[in-house]
Parts: structure tokens; C-alpha cells; sequence
């Protein structure tokens, strides 16, 4: 630990660490090289991408009898019911790339495939928390691959 932090103190550079973290295994590397994965801790978020949720409940949300989560999905009204759940249901106020930019190299990545987040959209694989994200699960994945040639020697699991 207290080579982690003298390390820390040595490359932070810039006062407020934002640059350290978004490289920090690049610059602690030679502390950690060594170290099989599961000796790392790896800063990570809960539900990553609650921060786009819509107002849409997603088919088989948590769950749900197919019944209740149809009915949800396509009957119940929108503005009311998913609003609410999205206040209870959002744990990440930052998209994923900021997410990646604070540090975070674990992604919690829960995927549903429902009808888009406007009735009668196509059927695709999109983010879950009860509600479905707003943007297909590919549009995060792409964030995610896009962060990570940015960033060649920081490594991101998700699951």
C-alpha cells in the first residue's frame, strides 16, 4: 500500500489525479505486472449503465412473470411508472467513458434482449435495470472498445 501511494503521488502530475486515472495500471505497472488478476483490486461500478436508463421496463425485467413484464412493457404508462422506477433504480450519474476516466476498470454490463425503449421498436440487446437503456448495449460496447485503444495498457472487465 505504501508503494501504491508514493506511487501515486509520484505520477499524478497535474494536482487533481484525472490524468493518473485513466492510466492508473499503466503507471503502477510494475507493481502489479506480476500479479495474477485475481490479486488486483479492480475499482468498479454497480449496474454501470443506469446513468442512460429510459422509461421503458424491459421484457423480462428482474424476473417478472412474463405477464406482468409484457404488460409493463407495452401498457403501462411510460412517464409515470418508468420515471419512477429510473429515480429508484439509477446508480451511475457518469457515462461509461467518464466512468473509465475516474479509474473504474470494472463494468457491470447487464443485458436484456426487449423491444427498443419507444413502442414498437425492434427487438435488440440493451441495457438492463429493471428499465432498459435508451441506446442498444452495442452503442456501450463500442464506448468501451473506443476507451480502451485510447488506452492500450489498462485493462476493463465486464460482466
Amino acid at each position: 500500500v505504501a508503494a501504491a501511494t508514493a506511487a501515486t503521488a509520484a505520477t499524478a502530475g497535474d494536482g487533481d489525479g484525472a490524468s493518473f486515472y485513466a492510466h492508473w495500471q499503466e503507471r503502477l505497472g510494475s507493481l502489479v505486472d506480476a500479479l495474477p488478476l485475481l490479486s488486483v483490486a479492480l475499482p468498479g461500478t454497480h449496474d454501470t449503465l443506469t446513468y442512460d436508463l429510459s422509461e421503458r421496463v424491459a421484457d423480462n425485467a428482474n424476473n417478472l412473470p412474463a405477464w406482468l413484464a409484457a404488460t409493463l412493457h407495452e401498457l403501462a404508462p411510460q412517464h409515470v411508472v418508468g420515471a419512477f422506477i429510473r429515480e429508484q433504480a439509477t446508480t451511475q450519474a457518469l457515462d461509461v467513458t467518464a466512468q473509465l476516466d475516474a479509474g473504474v476498470r470494472f463494468l457491470d454490463l447487464r443485458a436484456v434482449y426487449s423491444g427498443g425503449p419507444a413502442l414498437g421498436d425492434a427487438y435488440d440487446w440493451y441495457g438492463l435495470h429493471m428499465l432498459e437503456t435508451n441506446a442498444k448495449l452495442t452503442t456501450y460496447v463500442r464506448a468501451v472498445g473506443a476507451w480502451a485503444r485510447a488506452h492500450p495498457r489498462e485493462l476493463v472487465v465486464a460482466a
